[in-house]
């Protein structure tokens, strides 16, 4: 039987599905769409979004649509989990800036490695945001920008169809249309993966290895409980826990993580053995995690619907082998430095959506 969380989504679903029929959010929909068609073949554009300030809750943004050029997991999970018909904090995203400063131009994403054209538009019901996306350091050179929100459809501009929706659902917008409020991160990842594993096994043999993966399983386990953390999955030599908290005790169970492998190590007799030589990878996200979910459900909603957890598996590929290291995703080190500073670099990935991790600095005992 389905739950009443369940229930209450289809319901949204169904409400959304119905509003199209009205006209007015088709009608933007399909601007939405038209207005970008002159960018689609570029290899460095990612779509587009309609921000409007919302009249019912100060300081929210309502996304009245979004709309990919590029359809790849880690975009196709932020969209759905965070922007697709669903309120997101102003002052925490790049139009934000763009209301603030009352202008149309390229601003710097605030929630991934983007650069935005944020086209300002405004009439007798306020202003709103026509938002075109690139990956980051793209030069943007858009020679009329207000051209775009005025640029002819099937079903209208833009400009039109913003003013046509905005008439009819007035300041009750955001409750008829149906948007959600933020999904505000309320927990984290944190992933450790031994570098060296297989090298293990080839030249010290099963028992050697599984004992070594399994201490180290162990006493990591209990550490994390420590922190707050709960061991929901393992892989091979890799392990996932999950935290429901998001504050600076992850980068403190980080380090945690790499001073246990480092001590477990250290009780090699040389460095030159297969253990001696290998890595631990420790990778952390934060992200929302559906609070209704728990023990195994939990655990496939971390593989099949988390952003965090493809981002964490975007830093474990992009990790160095020759090193213990420690990253966490570009979002993760702006939520935690909203209170402390976290001391890192950047680090190049190849992932589309977060083309630069963070390496942090974690101390380490014992062989290194």
């Amino acid at each position: 039987m389905d739950s009443f969380e369940s229930l209450s989504r289809k319901y949204r679903a169904n409400q959304r599905l119905s509003l199209r029929a009205n006209g007015r959010l088709a009608a933007l929909e399909s601007a939405v769409v038209n207005a970008m068609l002159p960018f689609d073949p570029q290899d460095e554009f990612y779509g587009a979004a309609v921000y409007v300030p919302d009249p019912e809750n100060p300081g929210e943004l309502a996304v009245l649509h979004h709309a990919m050029s590029k359809v790849t997991t880690d975009h196709q999970q932020f969209a759905d989990n965070v922007l697709f018909r669903r309120r997101v904090i102003g002052a925490e995203t790049s139009v934000g800036d763009t209301l603030k400063a009352g202008k149309t131009g390229v601003y710097g994403s605030h929630m991934a490695d983007h650069d935005c054209m944020n086209i300002l538009g405004e009439d007798e019901h306020g202003p709103y945001v026509y938002q075109l996306t690139f990956a980051a350091g793209t030069p943007i050179a858009v020679k009329d920008p207000q051209a775009i929100l005025t640029q002819a459809g099937p079903h209208g501009s833009v400009a039109e169809a913003m003013g046509l929706l905005r008439r009819d659902f007035g300041k009750k917008m955001s409750r008829d249309l149906a948007i959600e409020p933020p999904l505000s991160p309320n927990g984290a990842l944190l992933h450790c993966d031994i570098t060296g594993y297989k090298d293990i096994l080839h030249e010290e043999g099963r028992h050697a290895a599984f004992g070594f993966t399994s201490k180290f399983r162990d006493l990591i386990t209990e550490e994390m409980k420590r922190f707050g953390g709960e061991r929901i999955r393992e892989e091979g030599d890799g392990i996932w826990f999950g935290f429901s908290k998001i504050d600076h005790t992850l980068i403190d169970a980080s380090q945690e993580a790499q001073r246990i492998f480092a001590a477990l190590r250290a009780q090699e007799p040389t460095a030159e053995s297969a253990i001696g030589r290998s890595k631990l990878k420790v990778g952390l996200a934060s992200g929302y995690f559906d609070p209704s979910t728990e023990g195994p459900a939990f655990d496939r909603t971390v593989k099949e619907e988390s952003l965090a957890f493809t981002l964490v598996q975007e830093m474990m590929r992009a990790a160095r082998r020759e090193h213990d290291e420690t990253y966490i995703t570009p979002d993760t080190k702006k939520a935690l430095e909203r209170k402390a500073p976290v001391h890192s670099r950047p680090v190049t990935t190849s992932s589309t959506f977060m083309k630069e991790m963070h390496e942090v600095g974690a101390p380490v005992a014992g062989q290194g």
